[in-house]
């Protein structure tokens, strides 16, 4: 299948994030109204004929709500590097340094005061969160010694717990663009997530650890979006060699009107991430890795 597109059962793909209920009605009436799956789900394979779904986790929990069996997935390559697993920042309102040091506590985790520059540092193997401030005062949230699941939990429930009082913007993972704009002005804190490899995310399903919402930030090359699959084929009782045969046909038409594309560089997906809401589209086939490509 072209770009590693496939159609699997539902039953075969193990999310990594926890859903957020509260988006599914508004998903399912997307579903509803348009009757397509926009793009893919992505995903990767596990050994023993699984799939790890990296992404639309809610999208994943709207089909399911539907009665929709199975869903158009692309899969990341075993060729893939760790390059391709990373995370969003959260720009967090309503959350100062008082609030840092109290969760820190409460849920024993170690806070250390760092560089702002060391806030950047990608190259930082320590499982931890960053976060630093408007004024530039910045710290680095370790989890106790011990083994990944443990360290993870302890840094999720720090997550959970800003999310639950805090608003919160996934925003994107660019040093630059967060610097040279003013979305800063818009939060009170920025937290920097750490990026787990792939096998650590493996690692962690297996052991039923389930990200909070709005962590994992999947990249794939050859992303293919704005496929607009039919919900009706999907759904349909015919073999699903037929399917794929199908998701061929459709992917070649609309490659050809221009209607889907393959996007060779970073796609962040924001939210609905319909197609037509593309920032800054190109008229190749094949989109430039050069730059990233966020989707609404």
């Amino acid at each position: 299948m072209p770009f590693h597109l496939n159609i699997l059962s539902l039953e075969k793909l193990v999310p990594v994030e926890k859903t957020v209920s509260s988006r599914i009605p508004e998903i399912k009436r997307e579903l509803y109204r348009t009757g397509y799956q926009a793009n893919p789900l992505l995903v990767s394979a596990e050994e023993d004929g699984r799939y790890l779904l990296l992404n639309d986790i809610n999208c994943f929990e709207a089909l399911r709500a539907m009665g929709i069996k199975s869903a158009v997935v692309q899969e990341i390559p075993d060729e893939c590097d760790d390059s391709n697993f990373l995370a969003w920042y959260h720009l967090v309102g309503n959350f100062n340094l008082e609030y840092l040091r109290g969760l820190s506590e409460i849920l024993h985790l170690k806070l250390e005061e760092i560089d702002y520059d060391a806030v950047w540092n990608k190259e930082d193997e320590l499982i931890s969160l960053r976060c630093t401030f408007i004024d530039g005062q910045s710290y680095r949230i370790v989890p106790r010694p011990g083994e990944l699941i443990g360290q993870v939990s302890s840094l999720n429930s720090f997550i959970e717990s800003y999310q639950s009082f805090s608003m919160h913007l996934k925003i994107y993972p660019d040093r630059l663009f967060i610097e040279s704009s003013e979305i800063f002005n818009l939060g009170s804190a920025l937290i920097l997530l750490p990026f787990y490899r792939h096998d650590q995310i493996l690692e962690l399903a297996r052991a039923k650890v389930l990200f909070p919402p709005d962590c994992l930030n999947i990249c794939a090359d050859n992303r293919v979006v704005g496929l607009d699959f039919p919900l009706q084929v999907l759904n349909s009782p015919v073999r699903v060699e037929e399917k794929k045969a199908f998701l061929r046909e459709l992917l070649r038409f609309r490659m050809q009107s221009d209607k889907s594309t393959v996007y060779g560089g970073k796609v962040y997906f924001m939210g609905k991430s319909r197609h037509q809401k593309v920032r800054a589209s190109e008229p190749e086939d094949i989109k430039s890795p050069d730059s990233g490509l966020y989707l609404e």
